[in-house]
């Protein structure tokens, strides 16, 4: 082969690899995002929502956590009961944390549910963040969030 058509063998052989490469990058552009990545999107959304709320500090040396712990135990914090504490203020965190997103909260300790916040339709799929544990003492109390 001369110099001239190997030059010219591999310059065809760079187009294709170009072509080859613009057409595998405008079908990742063109195609619709996967469920998955919906998916992995709202459980980071629910996971970091939770996170953020556990520590969110409301009154006095008092954070969302602690408030949660005296629910699930009957007891007065910031001078209301604090399960209406949490009924009353928690839709109000979400709501300036995620507008108009739909999610499902649930307290339990020892498997017995403390506090539910719940604005999801009935029906509705849900991803969660996973559960959180919040330790006091010797009691163990499970929360979670759940997007919908």
């Amino acid at each position: 082969m001369k110099k001239g058509q190997t030059e010219m063998l591999g310059l065809v052989i760079l187009v294709i690899l170009i072509t080859l490469s613009l057409i595998f990058l405008l079908k990742f552009l063109i195609s619709p995002s996967s469920d998955s990545s919906v998916d992995i999107k709202l459980t980071t959304q629910a996971s970091n929502l939770q996170s953020a709320l556990v520590k969110t500090h409301v009154c006095e040396d008092n954070d969302i956590e602690d408030v949660m712990v005296s629910c699930c135990n009957n007891e007065n914090i910031c001078g209301n009961d604090a399960c209406d504490f949490l009924n009353e203020n928690i839709p109000k965190m979400i709501d300036n944390t995620i507008p108009k997103q739909r999610y499902k909260l649930t307290l339990k300790h020892l498997n017995e549910e403390c506090l539910s916040i719940n604005t999801c339709q009935e029906n509705a799929e849900l991803t969660s963040s996973g559960p959180f544990t919040i330790k006091r003492e010797n009691s163990f109390y499970n929360l979670q969030v759940l997007l919908c």
